[in-house]
This record gives structure tokens, C-alpha cells and sequence, in this order.
């Protein structure tokens, strides 16, 4: 048998219970197992050929008065699925007897069918269990929960029901392929494998297990096993019924995780928590312990009262007034109130508590969360105390100094008086933003000092216009940081007249405005002279062409080298004025951008290549394109600017080598974008000018001695066309030895 066949079928064939065969319906035999040999063969391999027809010979039945052979059976097996017969077994020599026959097809595609053979006086039934128990496997069927019938031995399964196939999602067939161990393995807490339970229960007695498994899907589940070992006729046997109990599991987890993120943050709460019932304290956290420096045990199962500090004296921490907040928190009430504390040592202490009921079950708690507020209280009574100190201060300073609390200054100093135009007077102290802030800022400068979302810390700083006493109106700067005054927020800071600032931004923002419309007038200027250029120098290489074309069979040889430099000429001015025409177009608004979808090698550079090639062969220069010419390069841009960032590029190269090649390289980066390499062998570039390189009208060598033609323009315009395009450009270049251009589309 082949050994793709026996790794799919093997454990249902070579089983040591039962004569077995593998057959296919043209009665060729695959395999048969030992007890088919001792069984029917007498041991005898070599008295099995390749076909079944020599079992014809041994085994036959009758039918309607008619003898049918072997062949027909199988036959009849793989066209109606299975058969379940009796049959005739006459050896070479012995006595006829009776034969029970069991064939089922495993697979269709295979075309592979299993035989069962038992001998009449044998009680085998386990061999028989999937083939002619049909009221076993019914009831076996019919089962709700997953049932293994396993062997005891070597962990394999040997059988199991619908309900484990409908858990597990595989087929019949395809479960006994299937590693028992990689089906179910142990939990983290229970280390045994599947099969190390199976092989255990014949010793351990009936077993209950939780392991995780996974169906055919990958799907973790969680489930429950209990195995139970038996023997039939000394056949050992386990039965493992498995129950799906994820939901459980996950109740449980879910429960848990509640559980442990409450203690979580009830332990790392930052205040002290205490959790009382019947006026008894029944829990806490460690913060609770650091602050009344106590140890568990000290705190747990005592009155709260041990740590208050009830003074009869005192309304806010009298008896009463305890008695009366606790039973408002039972009702619903919550209370949040500031209290003396005693710490075990008799240390008392400011506290902020928070007090409300908690509902567990069928109990009423009380939660009291309770904050130090020692330091706060220290830090309000300093500050009352350096008021002095600060109005000292603030007198003899240089800058408006105030302090504003619900928009009304309850502090100015000499300074700030004289900057908003009042007099000393105690109507001052009354003063509003309102009265002072231009109408058109007050809404914006009130919530500047009123946004209640900011922390205390938070500073101020902010611009606006005021209004003086009389009515002149000035533009001042504050910084300002929150701070108590009277244990309320409030607002201290400073304040700076900047109105003569103000009018010298403002005249720089003029100037500005007006140099950029004159250099917009420039561009306006230039447009419109490139197109009174253009015009004259159009008609004179028309007529100069008519000319030549009229004169060509009689023109001197001096003539005519004179119309190619007059029709080069024209054609420089006529490329030095459409680039100039761009770059106005450009620097005033007037470029039409058109972005598309194209294919940057199919409509620009395939064609620039075929354009180029010759130019640079005039020269004995190799112009080489190199991409995936498969692939797509498909970019969103202008097709007309991307057209011209290569017209100009490949153009320079060209123009600036004088031996060697030129490279254009199309493909894309590690991030997928799509880039443009230029690379010449040509003169470079020297390191000090490749910061201006895309400066308009700029050149490495200037002036009328300089060895190349061009007017600056045309990396200028490279430049703006990949902005426009939101393409990164870059060059990398050495003078001698060659420059790089590379352009990515992003």
C-alpha cells in the first residue's frame, strides 16, 4: 500500500482487533492486517495475490437462490457506501462455515474501501462496534455530550460519536489522522497530556480533568473530561466524555478579573480607603495605613471613631455632626466634608473625606476615602502670610502686577494704575476686566481666566487691546499663573503696555505686504514682456526658415551655418522665455494644476528616453533606462510639470557630460513610493553651491566667461513643480565625477 494511503488509513487498517483488508471497488487489495492472515490465510502472506478474485474462491454467499462472489460484494460495498452480509469461508482443506462481513467506502476520491471479517463463533463486538452495531451507534450517535472510545495502551482514539465530531469540526475520517495530543492538551495546571490520561485510567479509575483543546479552526476551548477504563472479552477499552465548559471558564476569568481590578485599584488607589459596616471597620488599603500609621490588624474589627478626632467643642467635629453624615451616606446622600484625623500615635491632622454607601449583596457599607490635606493648609496660611511680602514687592516694581478673582482686581499696583490712566483710590479695588478689556476681546480674556478645566498650575499668556480712563485705547501683554486667595481660585500675574511694539509689527507687516505686491507686479511685468518677446521672435525664425528653404540649392556655405546658429538662437530664447513665462505663472497664482491618474513610464519617461537618446548618441554619450517595464507606476499629479521635471533634468545631464553615460531609474522605495533617479557621469557640482542649486536665476559659474549656456531657471522651476506635486527632490554630487538627481512621489 502506498504510503500516503496507509499515513491517512493505517490506524483503521493495521488495528490489532479484527481480520482487516483495504480494497478498492475494482478488487484490487491495498492491504490486509495480521489477524486477516492468521485468521483466513492461514499466516501466509504468499497466499494473497493483488486481486480479490482469489478471494472469490474462499468467499461467496448466496442470494435469491443464486451464489455471488467476493467481487460482486465489493462492488455492491463502494456503490451503496457500505454492506453488513454473511459469507461462506471454505479453506483449501476444512470445513465450510459461516463469515461475518462488514465493508465500508472511506473515501470516494480514494476509492478505498475498509473490510471487516468476524467469524461467527466469535464475540468481538468492539471490532465490529462502527459497522454492524447499528443500534449501538444510534444510541452512541445520539449522545449530547462529546464521547472518545480510546485505547488504553498507546493513547489513540479509536472511535468517537457525532457529538465530538460537531465539537472538534472534523470529520469522521479525519479525527483518527489527528495527533490526540495536538487535539487536547493539558490545562496550565494540569500538565498530563491527552493520551497520558487515557493510558493512566486503567491504574487511576474513573478520572475528571479540565484541558484545553482547539477544533479544526484553531479555536481555543476550554473543556471537562472524565475517563473511565473497561474490558470486553479482554479487549482493554477507555471512555472519555468531554464536555465544552468555555463559558464557564470565561465566567470564572471574567469574575476573577473583576475581582482583581477592584483590589488593584483599591490598593494603588493614591488616598486612604476605609470600608466600614455597622460602625465597624471590616477592610482597608495600604495608603489607609500609612496614613493613620497603624498595622492591619490594629485598624480591622475597631470604630472609626478611634481615628476621628470628636471634640464636643468643635460643631464641625462633634458627635453629632459624625452621626448625622454617616446616616445621610447610608440614605444615598454622598458627603464630602474636611475633618480632623488622629493617627495611631495621637498625630492629628487636616483631612478632605468623601463618604457613601455601597451595596454587596444584601449589605449596606459605608466607603470613606480620605485625602491629607496637611500641606494645602500649610501652603494657603503661608501665603496669607507673605501678602505683605508681595504687596512689598509688587509696589516697587517696574511692570503692572495684579491679582484678579472672578474678573474683578482685587490687587493692582502703583505701576498698573498709572499704565491703565486711574488714580490711587479705593474705587479701584472694584475695578472689572470688563471696564478695562476692549469689547471686542472681553470674551476671549475672560475665558482665558475663568477656564475651570485647567489645573492651578497653568499659566496665562496671553495679548489683547485695553481701554484707558480716558478712553485711548493701548495694547497690553499679561502672564498670569492660578493660584488661592481666600481659599477661592484666582488669578495673579502681570502686565506690560506693548502698544509701541504693536506699531512697529505693524508697520513691518506693511512693508512686507508691499514688497511681495511688487514682486508680484515683477512677475505680472515679466509674463507680459515674455509674450511681446515671444511674438517677434517666432515671425523672424518662420521667415528665416522660408528663406533658407527658398535659397537652399544656392546658399553659401557661411549662409547657412549662419541660419542654424539664428534658428538655435531663437530656439534658446524661446526656451529662456517659456521658463520664464512658468516661473511667473508660478509667483502669481495664474498655473493651471491639473493632477491625474497616469503611468509616469508609459506617458513621460518612455517617450523622453526615445526623445533623448539621439541627442546624447550627437554626443557619443549612452542614455539608458532601467525599470520593471511589467509593473505599473502609476502616480495622482500634474502629467504637463512632471513632463518638464525630466525635460530639464535629463536635459542638464546631457548638456554637462562630456563623456560616459546618462542613468534614468524608475522604481520604488522601501515604503512603496515611487522615485526617479537622474545620474550622469558629467562635471558634478561643487559642494559649496549645491544649497543654491534651486535658486531662480543662479549658476556654479557666472558671468560671460562661463562655459555653459542657461539662465538659472530651469532647476528653479524643478523645484516648485515638485512642490506642486508633492514630490521630494534631492541631489547628491561630486565635481569630476557625477551628479544624481532623485525625485519621490509621495
Amino acid at each position: 500500500m502506498g504510503n500516503k494511503i496507509f499515513e491517512k488509513y493505517g490506524m483503521l487498517a493495521d488495528n490489532k482487533l479484527g481480520a482487516r483488508i483495504l480494497i478498492n471497488s475494482k478488487s484490487k487489495i491495498l492491504f490486509v492486517n495480521d489477524n486477516f492472515l492468521f485468521d483466513f490465510m492461514g499466516n501466509n502472506p504468499d497466499n494473497i495475490s493483488l486481486t480479490a478474485k482469489n478471494l472469490d474462491i474462499i468467499f461467496n454467499m448466496f442470494h435469491n437462490g443464486k451464489r455471488k462472489s467476493f467481487s460482486e460484494i465489493i462492488k455492491e460495498a463502494a456503490l451503496q457506501n457500505s454492506i453488513s452480509v454473511q459469507l461462506f469461508f471454505k479453506p483449501d482443506c476444512g470445513k465450510e462455515t459461516l463469515v461475518d462481513f462488514s465493508a465500508v467506502l472511506l473515501n470516494s476520491e480514494d476509492d478505498i474501501l475498509l473490510g471487516v471479517f468476524s467469524k461467527s463463533n466469535k464475540n468481538d463486538t468492539s471490532d465490529l462496534m462502527q459497522f454492524s452495531l447499528k443500534n449501538y451507534r444510534v444510541t452512541f450517535n445520539a449522545a449530547s455530550e462529546a464521547i472518545f472510545i480510546c485505547d488504553p495502551e498507546n493513547g489513540n482514539i479509536l472511535d468517537v460519536n457525532s457529538a465530538a465530531l460537531d465539537l472538534f469540526g472534523y470529520s469522521y475520517l479525519d479525527i483518527f489522522n489527528i495527533n490526540p495530543d495536538d487535539l487536547i492538551r493539558g490545562s496550565e495546571n494540569n500538565c498530563i497530556s491527552f493520551s497520558g490520561l487515557i493510558k493512566s485510567t486503567e491504574y487511576a479509575g474513573l478520572q475528571f480533568s479540565e484541558m484545553a483543546a482547539r477544533d479544526k479552526n484553531n479555536k481555543k476551548m476550554w473543556i471537562e473530561i472524565s475517563t473511565k477504563f473497561y474490558r470486553t472479552n479482554n479487549i482493554k477499552r477507555v471512555i472519555a466524555i468531554i464536555r465544552d465548559i468555555s463559558q464557564r471558564k470565561n465566567s470564572e476569568k471574567y469574575i476573577k478579573d473583576n475581582e482583581l481590578k477592584y483590589r488593584t485599584l483599591f490598593e494603588t488607589a493614591n488616598d486612604a480607603i476605609i470600608i466600614i459596616k455597622d460602625l465597624v471597620i471590616v477592610d482597608c488599603n495600604i495608603k489607609a495605613l500609612e496614613l493613620l500609621k497603624c498595622s492591619h490588624h490594629e485598624i480591622i474589627s475597631h470604630s472609626p471613631f478611634e481615628f476621628f478626632s470628636v471634640n464636643s467643642e468643635n460643631e464641625m467635629n462633634s458627635v453629632s455632626n459624625t452621626i448625622i453624615k454617616i446616616n445621610n451616606a447610608l440614605n444615598g446622600e454622598t458627603q464630602f466634608f474636611e475633618w480632623i484625623n488622629r493617627k495611631k500615635d495621637g498625630t492629628l491632622f487636616e483631612t478632605e473625606v468623601s463618604l457613601n454607601n455601597i451595596i454587596v449583596g444584601e449589605d449596606n457599607y459605608l466607603q470613606a476615602i480620605i485625602r491629607d490635606v496637611s500641606e494645602r493648609k500649610k501652603y494657603e496660611k503661608s501665603l496669607i502670610e507673605s501678602e505683605n511680602k508681595f504687596r512689598d514687592f509688587a509696589e516697587k516694581s517696574i511692570i503692572g502686577i495684579f491679582l484678579i478673582q472672578d474678573d474683578v482686581f482685587k490687587y493692582m499696583n502703583q505701576k498698573l494704575i498709572q499704565i491703565l490712566g486711574f488714580e490711587r483710590n479705593d474705587d479701584n479695588d472694584m475695578l472689572k476686566l470688563q471696564d478695562i478689556i476692549h469689547p471686542d476681546d472681553f470674551e476671549f480674556v475672560s475665558n482665558s481666566f475663568n477656564n475651570s478645566s485647567l489645573c492651578a498650575s497653568d499659566s496665562i499668556n496671553s495679548d489683547f487691546r485695553c481701554i484707558k480712563q480716558n478712553k485711548q485705547i493701548i495694547h497690553v501683554e499679561i502672564y498670569g499663573s492660578r493660584t488661592f486667595f481666600n481659599e477661592e481660585p484666582a488669578v495673579v500675574g502681570s502686565l506690560i503696555d506693548v502698544t509701541e511694539r504693536k506699531k512697529i509689527e505693524m508697520a513691518v507687516m506693511a512693508a512686507k505686504e508691499e514688497a511681495e505686491k511688487s514682486n508680484k507686479l515683477k512677475s505680472e511685468f515679466l509674463a507680459q514682456i515674455s509674450h511681446e518677446i515671444r511674438t517677434p521672435v517666432n515671425s523672424i525664425l518662420s521667415y528665416a526658415g522660408l528663406i533658407k528653404e527658398e535659397l537652399e540649392e544656392n546658399i553659401p556655405i557661411e549662409l547657412a551655418q549662419s541660419f542654424s546658429i539664428m534658428n538655435r538662437a531663437g530656439k534658446r530664447i524661446i526656451r529662456t522665455i517659456d521658463l520664464i513665462l512658468n516661473m511667473s505663472q508660478l509667483h502669481t497664482g495664474t498655473f493651471e494644476y491639473i493632477p491625474t491618474k497616469f503611468d509616469i513610464y508609459g506617458r513621460v519617461l518612455d517617450n523622453l528616453y526615445l526623445e533623448y537618446k539621439k541627442i546624447a548618441a550627437e554626443k557619443n554619450l549612452q542614455l539608458y533606462l532601467d525599470c520593471q517595464k511589467e509593473e505599473k507606476y502609476n502616480i495622482f499629479a500634474d502629467e504637463y510639470t512632471v513632463y518638464q521635471i525630466f525635460v530639464n533634468l535629463i536635459d542638464n545631464a546631457i548638456k554637462y557630460t562630456d563623456k560616459g553615460s546618462i542613468r534614468i531609474l524608475l522604481g520604488r522605495d522601501n515604503e512603496n513610493n515611487i522615485f526617479v533617479e537622474v545620474t550622469d557621469t558629467g562635471i558634478g557640482i561643487k559642494e559649496e553651491y549645491l544649497p543654491h542649486i534651486f535658486d531662480a536665476f543662479t549658476q556654479e559659474d557666472q558671468g560671460y566667461t562661463r562655459k555653459f549656456e542657461g539662465n538659472g531657471l530651469g532647476l528653479a522651476l524643478v523645484k516648485e513643480y515638485c512642490r506642486l506635486n508633492k514630490a521630494l527632490i534631492n541631489v547628491k554630487s561630486q565635481k569630476g565625477i557625477g551628479s544624481t538627481f532623485k525625485v519621490t512621489f509621495i
